[in-house]
C-alpha cells in the first residue's frame, strides 16, 4: 500500500477557474463523476493523491522534488508507455525520493511553446495518435495512473480489464 510513500501525487487540471469542486471543472456532469470516482480509488492506493484545478492565469512553479508529467498528444517527443512502464517510473520516482509528481492536463486549446518551456516538463505523456477532447484525456489520465498504481500494490484490477 502506498500510506508509507511520502511522494504527493497531484493531478492537474490546466483549465477553468479555480474551484474546489473539481466536478464543476467539467462541462458534462458524468465526466466529472468519473473523474472523482477514479480518484477515490487512487486515493486507496495513494492517499496523497489529490487535485488542483490550476487556472490559465495561475503559473506551476516548480519546486524542488517536483517531478512534472504533462499529458500530449503524440509530438514533441512525447511517449505512450504501457501501464507496467508507468508503474515503473512511479516506483522510480518514490525510490529517488521526488517530493511531488504532478500530472497534467492542458488547456482546450493546448500549450504554446512558451508555456512548455516556462512548465519544463519531466515527462511527456501521450495517450497515442488521437486527439481527445481535454476531459476524456483527464479521464484517460486518471484511468492508466490508477492502473499503475494497482499494479505497484499487485491489486488484481489489471489483470482482467
Amino acid at each position: 500500500m502506498y500510506s508509507k510513500y511520502i511522494m504527493k501525487l497531484i493531478f492537474g487540471l490546466l483549465w477553468g477557474r479555480s474551484q474546489k469542486n473539481v466536478k464543476r471543472a467539467f462541462r458534462v456532469p458524468g465526466a466529472g463523476e468519473m473523474f472523482e470516482f477514479y480518484l477515490a480509488r487512487i486515493q486507496r492506493h495513494f492517499p496523497n493523491a489529490s487535485c488542483e484545478i490550476l487556472p490559465d492565469d495561475k503559473v506551476l512553479v516548480k519546486s524542488q522534488g517536483d517531478q512534472i508529467w504533462l499529458c500530449e498528444r503524440a509530438q514533441r517527443g512525447a511517449k505512450n508507455p504501457s501501464p507496467e512502464e508507468l508503474a515503473a517510473k512511479i516506483e522510480n520516482l518514490k525510490v529517488s525520493g521526488a517530493s511531488r509528481l504532478w500530472i497534467l492536463i492542458g488547456p482546450p486549446n493546448g500549450l504554446s511553446e512558451a508555456d512548455l518551456e516556462a512548465l519544463k516538463p519531466d515527462f511527456l505523456w501521450s495517450f497515442g495518435k488521437g486527439t481527445y477532447p481535454h476531459e476524456l484525456a483527464a479521464l484517460i489520465m486518471l484511468e492508466q495512473s490508477y492502473r499503475a498504481l494497482t499494479i505497484l500494490d499487485n491489486h488484481p484490477y489489471h489483470l482482467g480489464h
